[in-house]
């Protein structure tokens, strides 16, 4: 139910939170991108309603914080950069969905496929069915090293990273919000969630995955699913992975390989938090997890701003 009832001044103050916590990543937003990341359910009328009086300026339809008007050129000039990587995330995917066993492909992003700088890497998140998971990133991986498309110290303009896999038992993924998190403290991991794009969905999984994670509508409460351009994303007929004994057998043996590659910093964070986790459902490899800087920076910036 929207509420009708909503004081002026809070809405004015959750407005303020969310283009200060996107102020973090030199993003501004639109009004129905404002609204929808709302951590409060109301009208998107009352949002336009509010913006004039919020604190934030607007150029181009686009708002941000005062004294931040620079972050409009910025993102109005990472998009012709995302665009490009865009073009090319949905080549691979193509590639990648030869595997009749891969369900999902989605370009995935805290801001999603516009805000992407021309440095960065290109994240990609997979859904597998079960028992192919070891198998899709041993594959998916050992093709992009041919290619030299794997990030390395040196070289990770443009490369892609395939760090969060899952199986499509584990669609739910409540249990990797950071273990301390109450009252939306990983904003980062809700609005990554939010602002992934499918790029290849067989079988309808998007959808099965939005609903698996019904959680979400806590935090983001106007948020809807992405409505997509059939140029943004490709589909093939629906198809069913044989569940050929044999099949299993080479995932378990390209498990043990890869535990066998695994660098030591990423087996000492297994399984201890939310960052690494590691089992036959879910490859989750963020050794580098930011969230928590992010949730400092953003409170810091709260201190000036509202």
């Amino acid at each position: 139910m929207i509420s009708m009832f909503l004081p002026a001044h809070k809405l004015e103050l959750d407005i303020s939170r969310v283009l200060t916590y996107f102020d973090i990543f030199d993003y501004p937003l639109t009004s129905l991108e404002i609204w929808q990341l709302l951590p409060i359910r109301c009208s998107y009328d009352q949002v336009l309603a509010t913006l004039p009086s919020s604190p934030a300026t607007m150029n181009n339809g686009f708002y941000c914080l005062y004294g931040r008007e620079e972050i409009i050129i910025t993102r109005q000039q990472r998009y012709n950069i995302a665009d490009r990587k865009f073009k090319k995330a949905l080549r691979l995917s193509r590639l990648f969905a030869l595997l009749p066993w891969i369900k999902l492909i989605a370009l995935v992003n805290l801001i999603g496929q516009h805000n992407l700088k021309a440095q960065g890497d290109i994240d990609l998140f997979i859904v597998t069915n079960q028992n192919r998971l070891w198998l899709t990133r041993l594959l998916c991986v050992g093709f992009l090293k041919l290619l030299r498309l794997r990030p390395t110290p040196q070289h990770n303009t443009d490369t892609i990273c395939l760090s969060f896999l899952i199986d499509d038992s584990n669609l739910n993924l409540e249990p990797f919000l950071l273990q301390q998190a109450t009252d939306n403290r990983d904003r980062y991991f809700t609005y990554w969630l939010a602002n992934l794009h499918p790029l290849y969905n067989r079988n309808q999984t998007y959808d099965q995955l939005i609903i698996a994670n019904n959680w979400l509508r806590h935090y983001l409460p106007n948020w809807q699913p992405k409505v997509l351009n059939h140029k943004r994303q490709f589909n093939k007929k629906a198809t069913t992975d044989q569940p050929w004994a044999g099949l299993n057998y080479l995932d378990n043996l390209a498990k043990r390989f890869q535990y066998w590659l695994m660098a030591p910093a990423i087996k000492a964070q297994m399984n201890q938090n939310t960052q690494v986790v590691i089992n036959d459902h879910v490859l989750k490899l963020h050794v580098l997890d930011r969230r928590e800087q992010f949730y400092q920076q953003y409170l810091n910036k709260l201190q000036h701003h509202v």
